[in-house]
Formats: structure tokens, sequence, C-alpha cells
């Protein structure tokens, strides 16, 4: 076989595989729904900034980093929250933009609790960068670029919550979107994630609460994928905890009340998937600000997610 030939299946395996998972992985996913389910959006009850970084596979050139930004707030007399988020996802030569608004009407069905629907409209645009290769031999068809239109998708979710749980089921792109069609050696095909995710806090002591929640995410016809997690909280300001993501990784997270309204928070990841021996783990950081005073929040009581 011709080595092009090869080079070319190499190259669409690799596209392929790069956006099999459309959807980005945070292991820190109890401190930021919106990100994976829009119905999340203006449950806290206070206008909030989030800020997330995920560096995947220390040591492994080219290995997924994901960036994301969510601003969201809650209007209490129309009983809805909006937010925006950016995200950018990089696997070596070949990045991902996407820029989402999310709209979530909050209805109160019982004395603690509330049911919110989401919606999240979306753009995203892909491109590969065939400059940051080092060909084995120079090749016309790698010369140009691939820069792919901004392409638009929407999504849905419920979300149920009271101050100390919540339980929530999502579709965050629905649209099946196809990738790279003027290119003949391959084409990469998004499919739609559903995802559930749930928690609940349990009083241990008066200054002490356990926070288990899981979250579960499956595509069509491929095994789903669970993230088990358990979490200490000491004085409602310092959260230690582990999460197990089943047959992929062990993670250890602590997360800092630092101020009412500063969070931050920190994971490692050990891998235990065949890269294992291949890496060095994967960090994640977060940064949550929620505007206003504790005195003058919305949300009088405790929140816990």
């Amino acid at each position: 076989i011709d080595m092009k030939y090869i080079k070319y299946l190499l190259i669409a395996g690799f596209v392929q595989l790069g956006f099999a998972q459309q959807d980005a992985l945070f292991t820190n996913y109890m401190f930021n729904p919106a990100n994976f389910n829009p119905a999340y959006t203006g449950s806290r009850g206070v206008t909030s900034l989030f800020l997330q970084h995920r560096q995947q596979w220390q040591g492994i050139a080219g290995a997924p980093e994901t960036s994301y930004f969510n601003v969201q707030t809650y209007n209490a007399a129309n009983k809805s929250g909006w937010g925006l988020g950016v995200q950018n996802d990089q696997l070596g030569n070949i990045k991902e933009t996407e820029v989402s608004i999310d709209y979530a009407y909050h209805l109160k069905v019982s004395d603690k609790g509330q049911l919110s629907l989401g919606i999240k409209g979306s753009v995203n645009q892909y491109a590969v960068d065939f400059n940051a290769l080092n060909p084995y031999q120079q090749d016309g068809a790698l010369v140009q670029n691939i820069d792919r239109n901004w392409t638009p998708n929407f999504g849905m979710g419920l979300f149920y919550y009271t101050d100390r749980s919540y339980v929530g089921i999502a579709v965050p792109h629905l649209l099946e979107q196809s990738h790279f069609d003027n290119v003949q050696v391959g084409q990469a095909v998004d499919k739609a994630h559903f995802n559930a995710s749930a928690g609940y806090v349990f009083d241990v002591s008066p200054r002490l609460q356990w926070k288990p929640s899981i979250f579960v995410r499956t595509l069509y016809q491929l095994p789903a994928q669970f993230d088990l997690s358990s979490s200490f909280m000491v004085d409602q300001k310092v959260q230690l905890g582990l999460t197990y993501r089943i047959d992929a990784a062990l993670a250890g997270m602590a997360a800092f009340q630092v101020h009412p309204q500063w969070l931050m928070g920190y994971s490692y990841d050990f891998d235990r998937s065949p890269l294992r021996n291949y890496n060095q783990g994967s960090h994640e950081i977060f940064l949550r600000y929620e505007f206003g005073s504790a005195k003058n929040r919305i949300v009088q009581s405790p929140r816990f997610f």
C-alpha cells in the first residue's frame, strides 16, 4: 500500500477519534452542571461567573485540553435563568470552539423543590491546522488547512432541585453534525450525547456534610460512562473527595470557599485506562464568583450544588 494512503487513513482516524467525544469531560461536573444541562441555569438564584480548565493525559503530546467560561443570572420576577457559555477544545492540531446561550424556566413544584426546563442554542466551529504536523513527506493534500464554518445546534434538559439535592437529565446537542464534508479521506460525525446526574447532601454532624453524586453519559450503541463521586464538606468551607470514573480514572478533588462569593477547586485524575503507562494523569481547576453579598442573596438558605 502506498505510504501516502496509509498517512491519509491515519489522519482520518485521528480526526474521527478527536470528535468521537463531542461533549467535554470534566471531573468537577457537580459544581457547574450548566456545562451539560441548560436547565441548571439560574438555579442558584444569583448572577455568577464560572471558569474551568482541564489538561488531560499530561506527558502525551497533543493530548486534549479544554477551557470553559460561563456566566449566568436569575430573574425572580420571570422565574427564569439566562446563561452564556464559551468553550474551547484542543486535541493536537484539531480545535473546536463553541458559543452557547442557555435559558431555563423554574417552576416551584413542592414546598422545597423546583423543576426547571432548559434549552440551549449553540454554534460550533472546527478547524484542523496541518502546519502543526511534521509530515513524513511533503504532500499537497496537507498544505491547505481545514476550517469549518460556524454550525448551529440546540439542546434541552430537565433539572429538579432543592437546597440539598438535585436530579437532572439532558441532551446538550440534539443535531447530528458531520465535519469536513469536502475531505475525501474521511468524515467525522458527532452523535447526540444523553446525560443524567444526581446528588444529595447528608448531615453527618452540625459541621460536617457528606455529598455523594453521580454523573452518567451515554451515546447510542456505546456503553454508558459512570462517574461516582463522594466528598465531605467541613464548615461549608472546605470540600475533599474522590471521583471514580468506571474503568477509566480515579480522581482526588478539593474545593475551598475562600470567601462567601469565591469558590475555587482542583482535581487530579489518576488514569486507569490502557494509556496509564504513557501519561502522568490529568489536571483540572475551576473558579466561581457570585455577585452580591451574603446578606442580599436571593437564595437565603444554603445551596450545596
